[in-house]
């Protein structure tokens, strides 16, 4: 298996030649490239743990102005729960599922390359924020400030974003609008699936 300079798997063939003559392609017709099932599920896990995780906290900030205004005219209001733990653990399995397609079982390798740095990134911050996640759920905190804990424990996947920005194709075409394009449309999905 070839891996392209961007983490995606590559297939097909190259047609050369050394010396005089021209290489000719052999036989065949051209067929369209597809990642294998196993990375486009854990891409799908990744990019919906991430939704999960960053729009939850960001619905869960913007609606905890709604429960304050609510309780200060005497009705008492839910806030929202975000599903940080759920988004962030998705994430994460994602993100180690898509190391493992790229570098087998030998994790080890994968700050070796480019590709694998950017995945080992995204593992870290997915972890991390599950790990600040996990530590919310013991405190208890007004509806606001848990609301800003919750926005906290997801400012690594910060990191996230800005991995996808450098591994997305938009930054081969122009590298500063393609990153910050990737990474703002990463953001703005997030926060409204999320």
């Amino acid at each position: 298996q070839v891996t392209a300079d961007d983490g995606d798997p590559v297939s097909g063939s190259f047609a050369f030649s050394v010396g005089a003559g021209t290489a000719v392609p052999s036989g065949g017709s051209a067929s369209a490239q597809v990642d294998p099932p196993a990375l486009i599920a854990a891409r799908w896990l990744l990019f919906g743990g991430f939704a999960l995780a960053v729009g939850g906290a960001i619905g869960a900030l913007l609606t905890g102005r709604v429960v304050r205004e609510a309780a200060g005219r005497g009705i008492e209001l839910a806030a929202p729960t975000p599903l940080l733990r759920v988004g962030a653990l998705l994430g994460l399995v994602g993100a180690l599922g898509a190391a493992v397609e790229l570098a087998g079982w030998t994790l080890w390798r994968l700050p070796g390359g480019g590709p694998g740095r950017l995945i080992a990134i995204e593992a870290a911050a997915f972890a991390i924020t599950l790990l600040l996640a996990m530590r919310l759920r013991s405190a208890r905190l007004t509806a606001m400030a848990a609301a800003a804990r919750q926005v906290a424990a997801v400012a690594p996947l910060i990191a996230v974003a800005v991995a996808e920005g450098w591994r997305a194709h938009p930054h081969e075409q122009s590298a500063a609008l393609g990153f910050a394009a990737t990474v703002v449309h990463l953001l703005a999905v997030a926060v409204w699936v999320g």
